[in-house]
Parts: structure tokens; sequence; C-alpha cells
């Protein structure tokens, strides 16, 4: 996380932890460490002993996502929620216990649209009984939208559900996320986070789907942790294509899993990941194979929200200390 938090916010990040054990049964990492605005571990401490690092630190051009505060996604993160808010919700998302488990797979990037290709791999992934197949963002011509009709076919005669990301380069440069279910549903979500493309105003609905309820994120949204957070307490799993490739995407998919304890799966050009809500790697592509990678995935695990006794994700929340987020 602490490489995640460096690059996002742009900052160098200096963080210090003890090692070795507590109580004979609690252990620490060690591993103090200097990370850059580009987060990139610059010197790290050993597990095992203790040592003082310095580090001289040194102007780095970091080029952020410009957040967006007064989007209603960042009005919502400062809202106290009432307790026990989290698990009436819940309550009112019962899984089909016929369907405990579900397959997701990730596809990278194949760098243009091609809606033909698409649907063979489709085809090709639930043979193999993948459920939700998230393709890696492509750029698309103008008047993509109409090969839709070709996905939107397969999906209704295979079942299932995909999730692509289209760049359309015109008067303007947009990017959407398209979700497409066996019952029917195509749902088109613009990104709202992003460098040189008109935005949209709105965040990702979160659908209810066979794989659990999913939200989308669309390109460097995912950069920015606003996006996945505002998702929180409804997406079991974030559907995350990205357009292009960046050394950080990995290390940021892990973190969005993790601090919002749900599923996340992302791909990209040349790789692509599914993560537990842990932060944990259920599946990865190898870097530049353009190999599809499927991974077992359980909705009800990113209904447990708790990270460690007293570390709870939702109840933990302090809202009345987040205003600077919409300021």
């Amino acid at each position: 996380m602490m490489p995640a938090r460096a690059f996002e916010n742009g900052v160098w990040v200096a963080a210090a932890d003890k090692w070795g054990t507590e109580a004979g049964s609690i252990v620490y990492a060690g591993r103090s460490t200097v990370i850059d605005p580009l987060g990139r571990v610059r010197v790290c401490a050993p597990s095992q002993e203790s040592l003082v690092l310095t580090y001289d630190l040194e102007p780095i051009e970091a080029p952020l996502v410009p957040r967006r505060p007064s989007l209603p996604m960042y009005r919502r993160l400062v809202e106290p929620l009432a307790p026990g808010a989290f698990e009436e919700h819940l309550a009112l998302r019962t899984l089909d216990p016929g369907q405990p488990s579900a397959r997701v797979a990730v596809v990278p990037s194949a760098g243009s649209f091609d809606a033909a290709a698409m649907v063979n791999r489709f085809r090709d992934l639930r043979a193999q009984q993948a459920d939700l197949v998230v393709f890696g963002g492509d750029d698309g011509p103008e008047g993509w939208q109409v090969e839709l009709l070709t996905l939107e076919r397969a999906v209704s005669e295979l079942g299932g559900a995909i999730v692509l990301g289209v760049t359309t380069t015109g008067c303007s440069v947009h990017q959407s996320v398209v979700l497409l279910t066996a019952a029917g549903g195509t749902y088109e979500h613009v990104a709202t986070h992003g460098r040189g493309i008109q935005l949209g105003e709105t965040g990702s609905p979160v659908i209810p789907t066979p794989v659990g309820w999913i939200g989308m994120m669309c390109g460097d949204e995912g950069l920015v942790p606003e996006v996945a957070r505002h998702m929180l307490n409804d997406a079991d799993l974030i559907a995350w294509p990205v357009f292009g490739t960046h050394p950080m995407l990995d290390v940021i998919a892990r973190t969005r899993a993790d601090e919002n304890r749900l599923f996340v799966a992302a791909a990209w050009q040349g790789g692509g990941v599914v993560s537990a809500p842990t932060g944990a790697p259920l599946a990865v592509s190898p870097r530049g194979s353009g190999i599809a990678m499927t991974a077992t995935v359980h909705p009800a695990l990113a209904h447990y929200k708790e990270m460690a006794p007293g570390t709870h994700v939702v109840d933990g929340r302090v809202p009345e200390a987040y205003g600077a987020l919409v300021r």
C-alpha cells in the first residue's frame, strides 16, 4: 500500500516499522523504507535486524491524475454511516446458494477494438467455465458501439458477462467501459478521471450479476483511490479495463482490492491481475505474454470488511475528518 500511496499523491513516503515478535505470536515485518513519488522503493531495511536508514531526496516530476472533489462520489465519502447500516445493506443482497463461487478471467489488451476477436476469446474462456471476462482497454473507431451487437449476441448465446474498455478519438477523446450481461443488460460508464480526455460526471453503476455485484473503473480512474472507495458498500468486484500499461498497475489493482476488501479484476496492454479482497493475487497474466488468466472468486468474501480485530474498513471510517476531500 505504501508505494500506491506515494504514487497516487505524488509524494515521497518514509515508512518506519519495528521488527521481531511481540507476545510470542505477533510478527512485525521491519522493512522500513523510503519510496519515491513514482512508487519506486529507493532503500529498504531488512526484516531481521535494527537499522537506521538515511536517503537524500531529490525533486521528481510526478504526473498526477487530477482529483475532482466536486463530483457526487466525493461527497458520498464524507457522509457518516449509521451504526449497523452496512449489515442491513448486505442483508438485501443475499447470494444465490446455488452459485457460491464464480470464475473471472482477465484478457490483456489487443490494442485496437475488434469485436469478432473478442467473441472468439470469450467463447474459448466460456468453454473453460469463465463467468466474467474482463478485456483490457482498446482504441476504437467512431461508432464502435454498433459492434456491441456482436458481443451482446455472444453473451446471450453463451451466458456469462463481458467487461471491456474503449477509447474513441474524434473532436475530443472519450474513454468508456461497458458491461454486457446474459440477462440482456448493457451498461456503459464514462471515465470521470483522466488526463487529456473529456470526462463524465457520474460514478459507475454497481450491477447485480451471477458473479456478484460488479462496479467498473475506466482507465485512469483506478489511479486515484476515491473512485473505488465510493463503491465500498455496494460492489463485490470491480472490473478495471486499463488503456496502455504502467509499471504500477498490478500494485494499484491489489491495493484497491485490499483497502476496500473486495475483488478487483484488471487488464491492460500486456498484462492483468485478479486480486482477492486481501490484496493477494489470484491470477496474473505474465507481463507481455498476452495470455488470459482465470481465477475462482467467492463474492461472499467481499462482505467481510474487517482487516484485523478492531480494524473494519466500513465501520472504522471517520467521515467527519475527510473534509479535505471535498474542498
